[in-house]
Parts: structure tokens; sequence; C-alpha cells
């Protein structure tokens, strides 16, 4: 199983579901896909995945690797949390050199965290997989644009979307970031 953390509006549901897609490809497309809405319904977005002719999937509402995880990637994954917001919360900075030392045990664990985009994961094969963060660079999903460029066509005939492009530039990575409208 791998389950993933969706975040924000389409464009960033789509880089979610991009490199969870690439590691069930991967892993053979055997792997059931849950999508976790949690931030997404927090932040009064909707689901909008829904529109596209995407792999199967379901969703839960729920904390996802609190949900369905073992229960080492459950105490993994509420340890690594509290680091992240106590770091955040005494230093009042950025918590990346938290989450750099975690990574490594995390990845062990099948559990993918990011938000600078800069760790390489390596693929592994354990059962329950997890991913939450932006995985905005193409490394994480490139090797199945293919793949992507098709199932990233709408359900159900004409749709109307509108993608408005935001250009972010990291230390050494351009970004692309699409946002989208579709109407109906």
């Amino acid at each position: 199983m791998i389950g993933t953390a969706l975040h924000g509006r389409l464009g960033n549901q789509m880089f979610c579901y991009a490199y969870a897609r690439k590691l069930i490809e991967e892993r053979g497309c055997k792997d059931e896909l849950v999508l976790g809405l949690r931030a997404v319904k927090n932040m009064g977005f909707e689901e909008s995945l829904k529109y596209f002719n995407v792999y199967p999937y379901r969703t839960t509402e729920r904390e996802i690797c609190l949900t369905v995880g073992s229960t080492l990637q459950k105490v993994v994954s509420f340890i690594f949390k509290v680091e992240r917001k106590i770091e955040e919360s005494l230093s009042n900075r950025d918590s990346s050199k938290i989450e750099g030392k975690w990574y490594p045990l995390l990845d062990r664990l099948g559990l993918r965290y990011s938000k600078d985009n800069e760790y390489d994961f390596k693929v592994n094969n354990l059962p329950i997989m997890f991913t939450n963060g932006f995985f905005e660079n193409s490394k994480y999903f490139n090797s199945i644009r293919p793949i992507l460029l098709k199932e990233f066509t709408p359900r159900g005939g004409c749709v109307n979307i509108t993608f408005h492009y935001t250009i972010r530039y990291t230390r050494q990575t351009q970004f692309v970031c699409p946002s989208a409208e579709v109407t109906t």
C-alpha cells in the first residue's frame, strides 16, 4: 500500500499524486493507493484528482500514517512531528535541519517526508509506505511522465481548466508550480 497526504489545490495535489504514482509503478503496480485528505479539507479545498483519469484510489480524512501505518511507523512519525514542531517553536525558524537528520531513518521505515526536495530517497519494498510533502521536483516523477500525461486527462468529457503558473527559485532548481481552476 502507498499512502500519500495530499496538500493544497489541484497543482500541489498533482505533485503529491505523481510521486506516489511513481512508487506504485516502481513496485509493479500491485499496491493500493490511499489518499489522505486531512490537510486539503482543513484548508477548505476540495479533492481535485477526482476530475482526472488517475490510478484507482480510496481516501481518508484522518491522519494517513496514524490510520493505516504499522505500529513502528506510527510511533516514529509521531516523534518526528513532535520534534519538528518543538524545533520550529523554539528557534522560530525552518525545521529543515531536523528533517535532514531524520530522513535516512524515515526512508528506511517507508516514511517519505519532504519540504525541500533535496533528499534522494531510496526505493524499498516495505508493505506500507507513506509520502507527505511537496514533491515538486521532476526527479520524483519524470521517469513516468508518459503515464502521468495520460492520467492527467479530465474524466467525462469537456471541462474548463484554467492554469496559472508561478515560477519559484530555490538554491539549485527552478520549479514551475501550476495551480488550476476546474469548472464543469
